[in-house]
């Protein structure tokens, strides 16, 4: 019998709910804010060091991310918890703020294309 998953820590959920919506946004999760998981995890080390690879690419996959991006991010973690700097591309002294879970789904509304529409 297997032990049951330890749940995430709430500010890591919260981050990675915030990430799901962005990628949700654009469709994939763009590059700046795979930057900002590096630095995150580079310059807030205390707060993802906890993690196991396993339970971080569980929760990106709950938050919407797909395999690929899940495992790419669980990789990140493996590689500062064997020693191994992460280089961000961009935003390299981006830290993530304390962020409230989301509490209620934001709906966009599409751009009307056709007058027929307004």
């Amino acid at each position: 019998m297997t032990p049951e998953p330890q749940p995430l820590p709430e500010e890591i959920s919260a981050v990675l709910q915030f990430l799901g919506r962005t990628r949700a946004g654009y469709g994939y999760l763009p590059r700046r804010e795979i930057a900002k998981i590096k630095a995150s995890m580079m310059n807030q080390w205390s707060r993802w060091h906890p993690l196991t690879p396993e339970a971080l690419e569980r929760g990106c996959l709950d938050a919407g991310f797909r395999p690929d991006e899940a495992s790419k991010i669980a990789g990140y973690l493996t590689r500062r918890h064997n020693g191994h700097r992460l280089v961000p591309s961009e935003s390299r002294d981006f830290r993530f703020s304390k962020l409230e879970p989301a509490t209620r789904t934001v709906h966009v509304q599409r751009t009307p294309k056709h007058s027929q529409e307004w």
